[in-house]
C-alpha cells in the first residue's frame, strides 16, 4: 500500500482480507504497508530532518516511471 491513514491502511487491508476469502483462497496473504518516519526534539530537528527525506523507487524497471521522475519531480526538489 502507499502511503496512507491507520484508517485507510486497516479498510484497505479488510478489503483485500474479504476479497481473498471471497476467491476461496487459503494461502496467507503477506501484507505491507509504507510510511514516512520524521521526527525530531524539537520543531527545528524535525525541518532538518524533512529537508533529508528521500524518495525510494522499488521497481528500477520501469524506465518510463524513472523518467518521469528525473525529468519531472527531481527538478522541483531544489
Amino acid at each position: 500500500m502507499p502511503f496512507a491513514s491507520l484508517e485507510e491502511s486497516t479498510a484497505a487491508f479488510e478489503r483485500t482480507r474479504t476479497a481473498v476469502r471471497a476467491a476461496g483462497r487459503e494461502a496467507p496473504v503477506v501484507y505491507s504497508a509504507a510510511q514516512v518516519l520524521c521526527a525530531g526534539g524539537n520543531g527545528a530537528e524535525v525541518s532538518a530532518r524533512a529537508d533529508r527525506i528521500y524518495l525510494q523507487a522499488l521497481d528500477m524497471a520501469d524506465l518510463d516511471h524513472l523518467e518521469l521522475v528525473a525529468a519531472r519531480i527531481v527538478p522541483q526538489l531544489g
